[in-house]
């Protein structure tokens, strides 16, 4: 549904414009990008209101795309997919309360995780990163090692989906590319 929104929306746009200074699966691409990213706000925005933890769906959803950014990670191949993993994933983290204990295995584990596979460019964002895998790295570490500081139980949960989607189950898989 979503890709055939994109797609019309792409070609009413190359249509209608003078000037295409982008190939259409560029556009496609981007235009992909911006409505599931826009599904994800407006379908957060409704199940925070609905449940009353609006103010943990924005921690949850803007905590996870600043370390996806430079983590990188798994992606879904349908957008619909993508909306639906990661809003489940945003309420389950504003719902699960950890104990202490917990929550500083979950920092553990979530830091051992970046430290051994961030940043993953299987994120089609992420790719072209060779130059900056090191800075990626480091701001992703001082991102999990922030949250440790800062002991938000949502930021905790989320970030530690996030390291799970940096894990390169297959054999095939090194660092996200396939070899």
């Amino acid at each position: 549904m979503i890709e055939l929104l994109a797609q019309k929306i792409v070609k009413w746009t190359i249509k209608y414009t003078d000037e295409n200074q982008y190939s259409e699966s560029h556009m496609m691409f981007f235009m992909l990008h911006l409505l599931t990213n826009t599904g994800v706000i407006v379908v957060s925005i409704f199940l925070g209101i609905a449940s009353g933890e609006l103010s943990g769906m924005f921690t949850a959803i803007i905590s996870l795309a600043v370390l996806r950014r430079f983590s990188g990670g798994f992606h879904l191949k349908s957008p619909e997919g993508c909306i639906l993993v990661t809003v489940i994933a945003a309420y389950g983290a504003t719902i699960f309360s950890l104990g202490v204990l917990l929550e500083w295995l979950f920092h553990l584990a979530t830091l051992g995780i970046i430290l051994l596979f961030a940043p993953n460019p299987s994120n089609d964002l992420v790719k072209g990163i060779e130059n900056h895998k090191v800075r990626y790295k480091l701001i992703s570490v001082l991102l999990v090692v922030g949250s440790m500081l800062w002991g938000n139980s949502v930021i905790i949960n989320i970030f530690m989906f996030q390291a799970i989607t940096i894990i390169p189950f297959t054999s095939n898989m090194k660092g996200g590319e396939k070899i």
